[in-house]
């Protein structure tokens, strides 16, 4: 820019030039042609300034556009740069939410080995009382067989009574009568008691037994288990003990009769 500057100076001072060279003309046509020589130096001067100065223009002209080029070339470069920037900002974002979502992926981990080692051990523990359900049942089963047995032998030592009360105690009096029919009563009533008892312990080892299968402890159902295994061998002894009442009522007579028939004997023995 400074030399096209410079250019313009140099042919306006030419162009004074020329203009006081033909001013001169008019006035002094001797002096105009001496000084012909000199106008021709300066017109061809003018014209090497003109085309000097087209040079300069058509250079300036393309740096001008180079200039635009580069002008736009930095604002395509800015606008990516820009674009560049956002995309780093939102990656940044991303990576920040990606570590907080893998802080909390750990931590969930975490908590789900803590879950899985107490379900472990209440698993262990569920097993260990599963087992000893199992074998609570097993005992029960073995309680209920025995009760079982004992229902049938005093069923059969109650029919015994009854058998010798028919036998022995025919003639024994209203009184004798009426205590073998109480003791059969109580009898009876315990035996029946027994026979619910014996359903109910049943029932809970069949449930005991499904929880165990099911691996489920359910305290309420050994509580109950518990309470009528209880109630079972209360029942038991009170039809060990209504058996026994049978048995001395069915013997009283007998051993009346007995008795009688010793001290008749006794009587003869001493007439």
């Amino acid at each position: 820019m400074s030399d096209i500057s410079d250019l313009e100076s140099r042919l306006s001072g030419a162009l004074e030039r020329i203009g006081r060279g033909v001013a001169k003309l008019g006035p002094a046509s001797a002096a105009a042609d001496a000084e012909v020589p000199a106008v021709q130096d300066m017109s061809e001067e003018v014209a090497s300034l003109r085309r000097a100065l087209e040079h300069e223009a058509s250079a300036s002209a393309q740096l001008e556009e180079r200039l635009r080029a580069v002008t736009q070339k930095q604002d395509e470069v800015e606008a990516e740069l820009s674009v560049a920037r956002e995309a780093a900002e939102k990656a940044e974002a991303e990576l920040a939410e990606a570590h907080e979502a893998a802080d909390a992926t750990v931590t969930e981990v975490a908590d789900l080995r803590t879950t899985v080692d107490l379900d472990s051990a209440a698993g262990e523990e569920a097993d260990e009382r599963i087992e000893e359900l199992s074998e609570k049942v097993a005992v029960l089963e073995g309680q209920l067989e025995v009760q079982t047995s004992a229902r049938i032998a005093a069923e059969a030592a109650a029919d015994s009574a009854r058998n010798s009360l028919a036998t022995a105690g025919a003639g024994d009096g209203e009184e004798s009568l009426l205590a073998n029919r109480e003791a059969m009563e109580q009898m009876a009533q315990r035996l029946r008691r027994m026979r619910r008892m014996g359903k109910g312990v049943r029932e809970n080892n069949e449930r005991l037994r499904a929880a165990a299968e099911d691996k489920v402890v359910d305290v309420a159902l050994i509580n109950d288990a518990l309470k009528a295994e209880i109630d079972s061998l209360k029942a038991l002894r009170e039809a060990e003990m209504a058996e026994a009442d049978v048995i001395l009522t069915g013997l009283a007579p007998m051993l009346s009769v007995a008795n009688g028939t010793d001290a008749e004997a006794t009587k003869e023995e001493d007439a």
